[in-house]
């Protein structure tokens, strides 16, 4: 088990409600054992605050020392998460000015080449994309919405990115290059994986086999897992081993 945990929190009613299937929470998660992190919870909640802090303290008392959000950084009444992470972190949401100007100038780009935008709508959603938790290390929009890394006086840090698959890759090594990821990538213990894959031979074999090695040699600190699929079985050591 590495000595960094995280955990992976999706937000979203539309996730929840299967109108969309998400594909952030494994590819964050590949990402995070990539790096000798151990994944310790993926939840999925909705856009409704007391869920979304909920999911937040759950994953921080089980001892999670970073947590990856998505979802719920866009300027409409239901994308709650920065302020919730805020309030999380024990800070206030406070203007970035410069991050105002930059979303300015992208949806400027939006309003010129595709729509016709209302500049009293479209102000009051730049300031609320541009609300940031008060010490956050703000990171560029691939979109329109920054994403966020904020460090709590007590508690994991908190890495929030936006829904858009395509938006948080686009912002995932900026996060890993901010100094407090950095400082607790340092930490984190390397690690091989493999993954074996059997055809023609029961279960009940192979659970046989891991019993009579396990009676010889010493398996704890690996983490074996066995899954069926495509007629195959196959036995993998996850990269949080």
């Amino acid at each position: 088990m590495s000595a960094v945990r995280a955990g992976i929190l999706v937000t979203g009613t539309e996730v929840i409600t299967a109108r969309i299937t998400d594909r952030n929470g494994p590819w964050i998660s590949r990402r995070l054992g990539e790096l000798g992190i151990d994944v310790i919870d993926i939840l999925v909640v909705g856009d409704r605050p007391a869920e979304l802090e909920a999911g937040l303290r759950f994953m921080a008392d089980g001892g999670a020392d970073l947590i990856v959000t998505s979802g719920g950084l866009g300027p409409t009444a239901d994308d709650l998460t920065a302020e919730i992470v805020a309030r999380f972190a024990g800070v206030e949401l406070v203007l970035d000015e410069g991050m105002r100007e930059r979303i300015e100038r992208i949806v400027a780009r939006f309003a010129r080449t595709r729509m016709h935008f209302d500049p009293e709508a479209l102000q009051a959603s730049t300031r609320k994309q541009a609300m940031i938790p008060e010490g956050a290390e703000a990171i560029d929009p691939a979109g329109t919405a920054p994403g966020l890394v904020v460090e709590p006086a007590n508690g994991p840090i908190v890495a929030v990115l936006p829904g858009p698959p395509r938006e948080l890759q686009a912002m995932w090594e900026p996060v890993l290059e901010t100094r407090a990821v950095r400082e607790l990538l340092d930490r984190a213990d390397a690690y091989e994986g493999a993954t074996l894959r059997l055809f023609g031979i029961p279960e009940s074999e192979i659970a046989q086999s891991l019993r009579e090695i396990g009676a010889e040699t010493d398996l704890s600190p690996l983490e074996i897992t066995t899954c069926l699929r495509r007629g195959e079985i196959e036995i993998a050591t996850p990269p949080r081993c």
